[in-house]
């Protein structure tokens, strides 16, 4: 079972790309053309999806002056470098597994404490940099995932993974995997890991609730934990190492690119933080 993305569109979608990274600038009818290609080309390629987010909006703002030609902001020539990476480097076929190993993850983010995640006997809490404390939530909801995945995702590797959460803008984002605003960022990182180790993701919307225990260990709530005797099951131990500087380092290694600095330095609390109990 595979989907394949035939050898002269490959041709297409890269001879394009180059054309328009030479001229410097796009007008709306030739970047309308180009992201609407380069959508055909995301149903074999589906991680260059989120690497589309800014070339849309570009999109939307040479609307405003259709007949006009403006020079392509970084962000969007920085997208379409991802691009031309991901076609040199993708065969132009992509399997379809059937069956995966399935396991559920549940996350959460407070609003100015940290980022918590566990699933069966794994857990973790950590806190956030103070000067993340102002992002929007749904970045922060975008990187207790990533977090997982740096801490976890190794182990992950054939698997599919549902996350469990109680933002609906994130869980439509993995979905769909696009998002507005600065949260695009961490999920394009999210989507790097996943196809870096090979994991089959979606997401399921959960209310707070429900997904309690994530609430508490983002919040260090471990009296709460303590109080129903679930610090039996997750062991509660001292600082541990950050594992995203990590991951980046892999994920620039595996695509070619400098991502350490992007997201800036993460660090944990002592005493704020569990990992699994063998």
């Amino acid at each position: 079972m595979e989907a394949r993305l035939p050898r002269d569109k490959h041709n297409r979608a890269v001879n394009a790309i180059n054309n328009i990274l030479r001229l410097g600038y796009a007008s709306h009818k030739s970047l309308e053309s180009l992201v609407g290609f380069l959508s055909f080309c995301a149903r074999v390629i589906p991680l260059g999806r989120p690497f589309l987010r800014q070339l849309f909006s570009f999109l939307q703002t040479l609307s405003q002056a259709p007949d006009t030609k403006r020079r392509l902001p970084l962000a969007v020539r920085t997208d379409l470098q991802w691009w031309l990476m991901f076609l040199h480097n993708w065969s132009g076929i992509r399997l379809i597994r059937p069956h995966r190993h399935h396991i559920h993850v549940y996350t959460d983010a407070s609003g100015k404490k940290g980022i918590g995640g566990w699933h069966q006997n794994h857990a973790f809490s950590s806190s956030l940099p103070r000067r993340h404390f102002a992002r929007h939530i749904n970045w922060k909801e975008a990187y207790a995932i990533l977090f997982t995945l740096a801490k976890w995702g190794e182990s992950w590797k054939g698997y599919k993974i549902t996350f469990m959460c109680d933002n609906s803008a994130i869980v439509d984002a993995l979905n769909k995997t696009t998002i507005h605003g600065d949260a695009i960022l961490p999920l394009q990182y999210i989507l790097l890991t996943a196809t870096l180790y090979d994991i089959e993701i979606d997401s399921c919307w959960l209310s707070s609730e429900e997904n309690w225990i994530a609430d508490a260990l983002s919040r260090f709530d471990f009296k709460k934990l303590a109080n129903l005797k679930l610090d039996t099951l997750f062991s509660l131990q001292g600082q541990e190492q950050d594992p995203v500087p990590a991951l980046l380092k892999k994920l620039g290694d595996s695509f070619s690119m400098d991502l350490r600095k992007t997201l800036g330095p993460h660090t944990t609390q002592p005493g704020q933080s569990s990992s699994a109990s063998q």
